[in-house]
This record gives C-alpha cells, structure tokens and sequence, in this order.
C-alpha cells in the first residue's frame, strides 16, 4: 500500500499482521484483495491520518520467547 512514508508491504498469515516492510524502488504495490486486508490497510491509513488512534488487528509474533514478551509490551504502549 501507499503511504506517506513509501510504499508498504505487508504480510498476513492466518488473519495475522506478520510483517510490514518499507517496500524500495518501484516495487508494484497490489490493492487489498479480502476483507481483513482492506481491514489492515484502513487501519493504517488511519493512523497516518491520526497517529493517536489504535490498532485492533491481531498481530503474529514469531520469534524468541523474549521477543515475544518484548512485543506484547510494545503493544500495550
């Protein structure tokens, strides 16, 4: 997706946000193709509209049990 910051790729599995990469060059952006991915992206143009608002969507944190614990916290942020 578009963003103020460049184009976006975002990663789902499973209905989970897995990844959000800043996406170089003229990388070919593709339109949300389901429902929770037009979900996604509408979130996160409302936060580029408005950094206050908060997210829901479910996040997949893959990684050490560390990087979870670390994660979990930043959501709570």
């Amino acid at each position: 997706m578009n963003s103020p910051l460049g184009g976006l790729g975002i990663r789902i599995a499973n209905r989970k946000v897995h990844h959000i990469d800043y996406l170089e060059g003229a990388m070919r952006l593709q339109a949300p193709s389901s429902t929770f991915e037009c979900r996604v992206a509408q979130q996160l143009e409302n936060y580029f509209d408005n950094p206050a608002v908060n997210f829901s969507l479910p996040l997949e944190l893959a990684g050490t049990p560390f990087q979870q614990r670390v994660w979990l916290a930043l959501t709570r942020i």
